[in-house]
């Protein structure tokens, strides 16, 4: 009965901090359009832990032709812009450039989601970004 007793008082604990905390579920979404000499590629990776984005980690990036090469200025103004944008709500961004391509990384947690993609669960945020064109998994 003793052994029984040690037993239950070793194994209880364990269960405790293991059965009861939140799984955590990652979500990886790409959007990519192509324009004309051009491609842009979206991608958003997130941490959930239960109903709550932890980390959230996206990247726009812009590759270019020597066709449109000179649409250079314009490409890294767009991701200036958007660099304005996702600071404003709280996200740590930079934009690195090298030949023929911008790149912005932008990283946050739940709180720099915009509204509009943060609604509350795993499921619902996929849903939201595969209704803007994002195809997750």
């Amino acid at each position: 009965m003793k052994k029984k007793n040690l037993l239950a008082v070793l194994i209880l604990p364990i269960l405790l901090v293991t059965g009861c905390s939140e799984s955590e579920k990652n979500l990886s979404c790409t959007l990519k359009e192509e324009v004309e000499g051009s491609t842009m590629m979206s991608t958003m990776d997130m941490t959930f832990k239960g109903n709550i984005a932890q980390d959230i980690t996206l990247n726009i990036g812009i590759e270019y032709d020597e066709d449109a090469s000179s649409l250079s200025d314009f490409f890294k103004q767009v991701l200036e812009d958007q660099k304005v944008n996702l600071e404003e709500v709280g996200y740590d961004v930079t934009i690195t450039s090298e030949e023929h391509s911008h790149k912005l990384t932008a990283v946050g947690t739940s709180e720099t989601l915009d509204e509009d993609e943060f609604t509350g669960s795993y499921e619902a945020t996929k849903k939201s970004l595969e209704d803007k064109g994002y195809t997750c998994k």
